[in-house]
């Protein structure tokens, strides 16, 4: 699966990509996810669209309430689930890292799942997009540097 370009995405993407950014810039973020979303299930490989989701997700107010069992609970799932489907389903992977940061986008567990699907897909430019995130929440992290 290649990388995409927003540039190269079909005329109805393309225009919801820019009216994406507009309202990132009017601070409609709840709307910037939705767009982002309906694009990256189409095109996964879309590293702009999944930049701006991102940057969006972090903006967007979310409840603080359970966040601390949440990041636990994504833990112990996340070995659980990448040792079943590290090598056979990047594609679930991807669903999987997607829906995790759409809860969570701090979550340094969903971007190692979004870093190791992007590598069993072979996006690679979305593989170094997830693992920058995890040096800005992470800066120590040894594992996530030499990864890098």
């Amino acid at each position: 699966m290649p990388e995409v370009t927003a540039a190269s995405l079909d005329p109805r993407r393309r225009r919801l990509i820019d009216n994406a950014c507009v309202a990132y810039e009017r601070g409609n973020f709840g709307y910037v996810v939705d767009a982002t979303t309906e694009i990256l299930n189409t095109t996964p490989g879309c590293l702009p669209a999944r930049r701006l989701q991102r940057a969006a997700q972090r903006r967007r107010p979310r409840g603080g309430f359970g966040s601390g069992l949440t990041r636990i609970l994504d833990g112990i799932l996340f070995h659980r689930f990448l040792s079943v489907a590290r090598r056979k389903q990047p594609a679930r992977l991807l669903v999987q890292a997607e829906a995790m940061l759409a809860k969570d986008p701090e979550s340094t567990t969903a971007l190692e799942i979004l870093a190791e699907a992007a590598r069993g897909l072979g996006l690679p430019d979305t593989r170094v997009f997830a693992l920058e995130a995890i040096r800005e929440l992470e800066p120590a992290n040894q594992v996530n540097l030499l990864a890098l």
